[in-house]
């Protein structure tokens, strides 16, 4: 037997050096190269901590982009279906190098979240009250807000969904979501769903304005040093943040008079995002599904090839009420500045 694959064998049969973080955080890295791998984790806070936190915080200011924003001059009613409420719940973040010069040693990282103490029951009150938070501000605005759904309306579909991208999506129990709101799989393009209640021929909507408003909330800030195929270093990280995802805003259908004669559809999104550092959650490692570091560390160093694999999995344990203050502060803020958005594409 050679030495190389003596050493080899004493490697296999020792232990991972890899040992799980058991304490709360606020962050987490993962790194690997050609001859260690580590993890880190930082800014430790106790639940117990979270929960002497405030329950009320400011609204974020969250600018809005309009886009194709016309014909709102002169209409003075709106009907607003839902509101659609993301709540990721689960994220990951990967790197890989192939190998700097002329080795073969192969290094990928990997971290997987998910976040927990968010039940369905607070997802759908929060939407609730995102949705009644809209409605009192457009009421004071001087919009007549239409209540019951127009002739036409698709049907409700319920106050639980799943998101185009596989995250839980909430809605008011007062106005669940139907088929076209934001962030909703549901086989519709969204934002035209609406566009017979304001369409040719129909007198009724000519001075209707359909807003379907969303916003999706994330839990954290991932960031990889990305795949390369010429590379020693592969590293992964996540923050704890609490942010509103761009995108978030609302679609609206309204009818555009002559020469078009015709539904017109446009939307007010945000176009980068808007959030907070405030603690609302501590993370925690639970998994540890790494390849042995000694082992890949050992075939390196006598120069033979390896292919390594780390891979960390934590939980972000939010502290509900922290999380909900947090979740009003988004909506707030939110739906001020789409208020002000119409009140704006009115005057022109």
């Amino acid at each position: 037997m050679s030495a190389a694959v003596a050493m080899a064998a004493v490697l296999v049969a020792g232990p991972s050096l890899a040992k799980p973080d058991d304490n709360s955080s606020q962050s987490a890295t993962a790194t690997s190269s050609t001859n260690y791998a580590n993890s880190s984790t930082s800014g430790g806070i106790t639940m117990e901590q979270l929960r002497a936190l405030p329950r009320e915080v400011s609204a974020f200011t969250v600018p809005l982009k309009a886009q194709t924003v016309r014909f709102f001059a002169g209409k003075r009613r709106v009907y607003v279906p839902s509101f659609s409420l993301m709540i990721t719940q689960s994220g990951a973040a990967r790197a890989y190098a192939g190998g700097s010069g002329s080795s073969d040693n192969a290094r990928a990282s990997e971290i997987q979240t998910t976040l927990t103490g968010i039940t369905d029951d607070l997802g759908v009150s929060l939407a609730g009250e995102a949705y009644a938070d809209l409605i009192s501000r457009l009421k004071e605005a001087g919009y007549e807000v239409v209540t019951a759904p127009p002739a036409g309306s698709p049907a409700p579909i319920g106050t639980t969904a799943k998101s185009f991208s596989g995250q839980p999506l909430y809605g008011p129990s007062a106005a669940p979501l139907t088929p076209g709101m934001p962030w909703l799989k549901a086989g519709v393009t969204t934002g035209t769903t609406f566009n017979s209640l304001v369409g040719r021929g129909n007198p009724d909507g000519e001075d209707l304005i359909v807003l379907m408003p969303g916003m999706g909330i994330d839990y954290e800030s991932l960031q990889s040093s990305g795949n390369h195929i010429y590379g020693a270093t592969a590293q992964v990280g996540t923050r704890l943040r609490f942010h509103i995802m761009g995108f978030s805003g609302a679609w609206f259908a309204l009818h555009s008079p002559q020469p078009y004669n015709a539904a017109w559809n446009g939307y007010f999104y945000v176009e980068n995002g808007a959030g907070t550092d405030e603690p609302f959650a501590v993370l925690t490692q639970t998994g540890d599904k790494s390849d042995s570091r000694a082992l890949h560390t050992g075939l390196a160093l006598l120069g033979m090839s390896s292919r390594f694999k780390e891979k960390k999995i934590y939980e972000a344990q939010a502290e509900p009420g922290r999380f909900a203050a947090l979740t009003r502060a988004a909506f707030q803020g939110l739906n001020a500045s789409l208020v002000d958005q119409i009140k704006q594409a009115a005057a022109k």
